[in-house]
This record gives structure tokens, C-alpha cells and sequence, in this order.
């Protein structure tokens, strides 16, 4: 997805929570776009939730990485 595409979906995330309260479950490997819109985070693997991540783990570059699947 084209970068502009993609900081424009975070930011309107963002305002749909900011103004209008509305909780957005996105599913997303996308570190920076994770970083930008969420408060919390669930790990999932083989379907099973293996961790959940607060706000300040999730910026949390190296912890976040080691989840991930390259």
C-alpha cells in the first residue's frame, strides 16, 4: 500500500477514536502503522493469543519485533 494511503487510514483511525470513541480492530504487521493507532495489542499464534501488549510495549520497538514473523 502506498504510504500516503496508509498515514491517511492512521490518521482517520485515530480521529474516529479521538472524537467519536469508536474502538477499530485492525490486524496488522505494519510496526510504524501499529505504533500510530494502537493502545493495545494482542500477539496471536496458530490462532491462540500468546501475549497482549500495552501502550508503551508496543512502541517498544525491539520487544514488539521479537513477535513478529519475518
Amino acid at each position: 500500500m502506498q504510504p500516503c494511503l496508509v498515514k491517511e487510514i492512521a490518521e482517520s483511525i485515530v480521529k474516529l477514536n479521538d472524537e467519536e470513541g469508536l474502538t477499530v480492530l485492525v490486524v496488522e504487521q505494519n510496526l510504524d502503522f501499529m505504533q500510530t493507532v494502537s493502545q493495545r495489542a494482542y500477539v496471536i499464534d496458530k490462532g491462540s493469543v500468546v501475549t497482549h501488549l500495552d501502550r508503551s510495549e508496543i512502541c517498544d520497538t525491539d520487544k514488539v519485533s521479537g513477535y513478529l514473523a519475518i
